[in-house]
């Protein structure tokens, strides 16, 4: 999750949940046409945020080794083609529409639209561990990027670095704590962009065309 600003990371983050389920559950039955199809109109909305394709592009690389392993085991099984091509299809999809969801999501838009559940006690109690945890990941992934671990280096100093860079950002957490209170006090600034709801409300449409047919 970032704070680039772009037409869909104005999106209203409850309709972006409604787009996560109606992927995930859609395509479990879905044909590899309808998956094919679904893949495609995402990609096309994402047209409206580039630099999505970046970061669909470094998710399907991390997937390679589990993508290739799948097939190899496969294969050795005995699946049949189609079955494993529409698996393979599947993991794809899932990447895609990961990335629509959260991949230019708002903080301050998510606390914005939010702001109702945050007034009882359990519901701003669960958005504030979320967005700590969010927050959490999205430090360790930096500091344990630029920590310099090589592809050469042994499992053992792999998860040395793992818990040291965890122990470092968890020493930070007064920085954490400072970064929400920075958010929380722009949240209620964010006014409503239809025009972004109605891109979201569009992209549903054509979603549930392409899974009834």
């Amino acid at each position: 999750m970032n704070e680039t600003r772009s037409l869909l990371s104005e999106q209203n983050f409850w309709l972006r949940i409604v787009i996560l389920i109606l992927s995930l559950m859609g395509a479990l039955e879905a044909s590899l046409k309808q998956i094919m199809g679904l893949t495609v109109l995402f990609l096309l909305f994402l047209l409206l945020d580039l630099e999505c394709y970046a970061k669909i592009l470094k998710a399907l690389r991390i997937s390679l080794p589990f993508l290739a392993g799948y097939w190899v085991f496969a294969t050795l099984f005995g699946t049949g083609f189609l079955e494993m091509l529409l698996f393979t299809a599947k993991i794809v999809f899932f990447i895609v529409v990961t990335v629509y969801v959260f991949g230019n999501l708002s903080l301050r838009r998510v606390l914005h639209d939010t702001r109702c559940l945050r007034k009882t006690g359990w519901g701003s109690r669960l958005v504030h561990f979320s967005l700590a945890t969010a927050l959490f990941l999205r430090a360790y992934l930096h500091r344990f990027a630029a920590s310099g671990i090589r592809s050469a280096d042994n499992i053992g100093n792999v998860f040395d670095r793992l818990v040291a860079v965890g122990k470092e950002v968890a020493g930070n957490s007064d920085v954490i704590e400072a970064q929400i209170r920075k958010i929380h006090s722009g949240s209620d600034e964010i006014a409503q962009v239809s025009g972004s709801n109605l891109i979201a409300l569009c992209l549903l449409c054509c979603m549930i065309l392409i899974l009834s047919l």
